[in-house]
């Protein structure tokens, strides 16, 4: 069965590992290919269009060169014909001036001179065999006559000649030129020619000589016909292995070069239809050139004679001819497409040399890993005495060596943890006693607990009862004897105490009889409140408190409870402040209680303030109101803050008068309890020697809808 499983390791790792990888790549090289097909799309597109600014570039520095060359060979060559015109009337002029020294040296007469010059006009040197001379004299009248010339009479216009005379006027010997367009009466008898004139002023003539400008076109037109075809030989040669065409055309769609195979075939033709839609389309297109030597771009659609195809344009200089470089879109296509395909097929091709790498790799490794994998599987079904072959070489040996050493510590760990387990056991069942033993002990504490805490409520309840039944019992005695005690003191104050007047020791028996009556009062008045805050705070705790809740103004009670205090504050010498905002939000509550509380808080500050002040101020908090009561009395010690809200605890704050103040210690109970039923707080926050601050919030009424 191990040598099954080593033959089939290969391929089963083959097929796991390698094949999906292979379909990753796969799936990568796809998406590859199609994003490099759009990318190598842009990329050559912006190579053509490079290749095309550069080829439109030199395009346009060809058709300058062009015409610089046609326009230096036409400007030279009209020098040389107008240097041949004058020179054959000059000569004729100098033959001219022979005969008249001749007839003055009277080896001739004048008139035979004159007769000899004008037979020389008909006999022209072979230098100017292609020039016409005429000569001219002007007679009494103005007008011009014939003497001798080769061209009938009545095919010279006089106003050409008399435009020739004013001409010389102005130029005197210097032969002077004029393009005999104009020249001839009957322009249909004549061909263009050039014209220069000069003067034989001994006898008054005007002698012209004239050559056809047919000689001088031809010329042109030979240089013009070869410079087109240097040019188109040069756009050949830029244009060669670009893929595209160059054509430069005209205004009116007709072809001066093209690297076309056929330039001069019928699509090229203004009468062809395609041709005539591209070239109007390409001509749109320079329009939009935005710059003189940056190309224009666009796309032509294809029709029966021309493929589709994308350009790239520019409007030469002079404004009257256009180049094109253009590309057929399948060339565009196919170019990218074989980038491609050569990318797949590379690939392709390394993905397979590497997959059969791969292969033979894992075939290698995988021989010492098999024998190492059936080592693992007796190890996992517990042969503890299994080993690996630590013969191997390489990290396999290495980890052979790793794994009998692993094997070894198991060995041994599975020995201690034997031992370990028989000891555990043993502990186990000793801590299951002890815990037995200890939730018996922690059950008979719960319920002992329980117990106490029931017999506790029930003491509580008997406590409250019992505070509630005798103050109900003293509360009778205890105002028939204030109420005879303030009679007594009153009776006395006015009858008695003044037959005392006079006779010293019964004036300081009686003042003693009142004060003893006042004290008696006070400790009565004070065991009555004491014996209602008991009441007070039975009711409270036990829920028959009678609450007689609404909604009313917070700041008109703070207002009145701080009157009641103005007295108070003057006699001791403490400042009372109210601060209070302009508005304040109702609250719903027991008036009566919340007066209560805000007594208490002001009693106690006035009675541990000696001197400065006590402030009462309120906020609204935002759904809240806070009212705070600041002294700057003596301050609580910090041991005994969180105490003063207990029950029956007396703060030992010490004032001028006494070491214990007067009280019962239930007040600021009572007053947590009643703010506490409204959804409120009570706090304190004092400092020893600075003052007290007691903070009340209460929730603001809700406002009806």
């Amino acid at each position: 069965m191990t040598r099954t499983r080593a033959r089939t390791a290969l391929p089963r790792t083959f097929w796991r590992f390698f094949l999906p990888m292979l379909c990753v790549m796969a799936a990568a090289f796809v998406t590859a290919s199609a994003v490099t097909y759009v990318k190598g799309l842009r990329v050559f597109r912006d190579i053509h269009a490079r290749t095309a600014v550069a080829l439109l570039a030199g395009t346009t520095s060809g058709m300058e060169h062009l015409h610089q060359d046609i326009d230096e060979f036409r400007r030279t060559r009209l020098q040389s014909f107008q240097t041949s015109l004058a020179d054959r009337a000059t000569q004729y002029r100098d033959i001219c001036a022979i005969y008249r020294r001749e007839a003055l040296a009277g080896r001739m007469t004048a008139a035979q001179a004159r007769e000899e010059a004008l037979r020389s006009v008909a006999l022209p040197p072979a230098p100017f065999a292609r020039a016409d001379l005429l000569v001219f004299e002007a007679d009494d009248a103005g007008d011009w006559r014939l003497l001798a010339s080769s061209l009938p009479a009545s095919h010279i216009s006089r106003s050409f000649l008399s435009k020739l005379d004013r001409a010389l006027d102005d130029a005197g010997s210097v032969p002077v030129f004029e393009y005999a367009t104009s020249a001839f009466s009957s322009p249909d008898s004549i061909r263009p020619a050039l014209a220069s004139a000069v003067r034989v002023a001994q006898w008054g003539w005007l002698v012209v000589s004239l050559a056809p400008l047919d000689v001088y076109k031809y010329e042109v037109a030979d240089a013009q016909a070869k410079a087109a075809r240097d040019y188109a030989r040069y756009l050949q040669e830029i244009s060669a292995g670009s893929g595209g065409e160059l054509t430069v055309f005209g205004e009116q769609c007709d072809v001066m070069a093209s690297t076309s195979p056929d330039p001069g075939s019928k699509e090229y033709l203004l009468d062809s239809g395609p041709w005539h839609a591209r070239c109007r389309e390409i001509i749109a297109a320079a329009a939009r050139q935005t710059a003189p030597f940056v190309p224009a771009h666009g796309e032509l659609p294809g029709d029966g004679a021309f493929p589709q195809s994308v350009f790239w344009t520019v409007r030469l200089p002079g404004g009257n001819q256009y180049a094109v470089f253009s590309m057929p879109s399948s060339r565009l296509a196919a170019q990218v497409s074989g980038f491609v395909d050569t990318l797949t097929v590379t690939g392709l091709t390394a993905v397979g040399v590497l997959g059969l790498a791969l292969a033979l790799l894992l075939a290698n490794l995988l021989k010492p890993v098999n024998s190492l994998s059936n080592a693992y599987r007796r190890l996992k079904a517990g042969d503890f005495t299994v080993r690996a072959d630590e013969n191997l070489r390489g990290e396999i040996g290495d980890l052979c060596l790793q794994f009998n050493g692993m094997v070894r510590s198991l060995q041994e760990l599975m020995q201690t943890e034997q031992l370990r387990q028989v000891e555990l056991d043993e502990i186990n069942r000793t801590l299951e006693s002890q815990v037995r033993l200890r939730t018996e002990a922690l059950a008979n504490k719960a319920s002992e607990l329980e117990e106490a805490n029931r017999r506790l409520q029930e003491m509580d309840t008997l406590k409250t009862n019992f505070l509630q039944n005798v103050s109900h019992e003293l509360r009778t005695p205890l105002t028939a004897v204030l109420g005879f005690a303030k009679l007594i003191h009153k009776d006395f104050a006015r009858h008695f105490a003044a037959l005392a007047q006079g006779n010293p020791a019964l004036s300081e028996r009686g003042e003693r009889i009142l004060r003893n009556l006042s004290i008696i009062i006070s400790e009565g008045e004070r065991l009555t409140r004491l014996i209602n805050d008991v009441l007070d705070l039975a009711k409270i705790e036990s829920g028959r408190m009678d609450w007689q809740d609404d909604v009313f103004d917070l700041s008109g009670l703070l207002a009145d409870v701080a009157a009641t205090f103005q007295a108070r504050a003057q006699d001791s010498g403490v400042a009372l402040k109210l601060e209070l905002p302009e508005s304040l939000p109702a609250v719903r509550a027991d008036k009566d209680r919340m007066t209560q509380v805000l007594i208490n808080l002001l009693d106690n500050s006035f009675k541990f303030t000696s001197k400065g002040a006590v402030t009462l101020f309120a906020t609204d908090a935002g759904g809240e109101v806070t009212v705070r009561v600041t002294d700057t009395g003596v301050g609580i010690p910090p041991e005994e803050l969180d105490k003063v809200f207990d029950k029956f605890h007396q703060t030992m704050r010490r004032d001028t008068l006494r070491d214990k103040p007067p009280g019962t210690g239930l007040g600021l109970a009572i007053c947590r309890q009643i703010v506490a039923h409204y959804g409120g707080e009570l706090t304190a926050a004092s400092t020893p020697g600075t003052g007290t601050t007691m903070t009340m919030t209460l929730p603001a009424a809700r406002k009806s809808i």
